[in-house]
């Protein structure tokens, strides 16, 4: 699940009408979605925001941008 790829997004609704979680593997779209900060924080948001969407995967070989994803998945106020 992201920007790009949305196929699944009722999939994730109805895992999450039945208490399933789901985890999103390629929700940068292995890179294409991330060209900057901004881009890479709106992926991220984006598919953490989806009802179902219980966990994503964030591969990354800088800790730098782990950091900005992490701060972007994490609730305002958390």
């Amino acid at each position: 699940i992201n920007r790009n790829h949305t196929a699944d997004l009722p999939a994730a609704a109805l895992a999450a009408q039945r208490g399933v979680g789901v985890l999103v593997k390629k929700a940068l779209g292995s890179g294409r979605l991330s060209a900057t900060t901004a881009d890479a924080k709106a992926a991220v948001r984006f598919a953490c925001g989806q009802p179902g969407v219980s966990s994503v995967v964030i591969g990354t070989t800088n800790a730098g941008h782990l950091r900005e994803s992490v701060q972007a998945a994490t609730p305002a106020g958390a």
